[in-house]
């Protein structure tokens, strides 16, 4: 009698295909070797100006055509990793500190609504001026912070005369 051939092996299940990711994470962030904290604190500051005039794309550094799931959540904790407030670890950088809160609040932002498939449709039929239900609360708050500046910035004398002269007579 012949013996009975070896038991072959199950075949392992295939594994999912890792997504195709088009375009190398964003290093805009990055900072040089060794660099100075007054020197990250303009460096980071310039980026804040740039991010937060910026869409939510720009500042996941993705192409909003091309941009997928996999590509958002990499490019998050790239930058995460880079402008998390926890990494100033320093009490007399608060300065530093606060500009790093802003950035990482700006690409969690970011991250939360082109992360969620219902909140990034209608955030890009928002950007191309499609949007039905356009929230304009951010339109009139940027009004009044502006107002607010422009306000403080006058010296006491004219700001209480700009002020009367501002409001409606009755």
């Amino acid at each position: 009698m012949k013996a009975a051939p070896p038991a072959r092996p199950a075949a392992a299940a295939p594994k999912a295909a890792a997504p195709v990711l088009s375009r190398p994470p964003p290093t805009f962030a990055h900072g040089p070797e060794n660099e100075l904290p007054d020197d990250a604190l303009g460096r980071l500051s310039a980026l804040w100006e740039r991010l937060a005039k910026a869409d939510h794309f720009e500042v996941l550094g993705l192409e909003r055509k091309t941009a997928t799931p996999a590509e958002t959540k990499r490019n998050f904790f790239v930058l995460a990793k880079e402008l998390h407030p926890d990494t100033v670890t320093d009490t007399t950088l608060a300065d530093l500190k606060e500009v790093k809160e802003r950035l990482f609040a700006r690409i969690n932002e970011a991250a939360q609504v082109l992360g969620d498939e219902k909140l990034r449709k209608d955030y890009e039929s928002e950007l191309d001026g499609k949007a039905e239900n356009v929230d304009v609360s951010r339109i009139f708050a940027a009004r009044r912070t502006s107002r607010k500046r422009r306000s403080s910035s006058r010296p006491a004398s004219t700001r209480r005369a700009w002020i009367c002269s501002s409001r409606p007579s009755r």
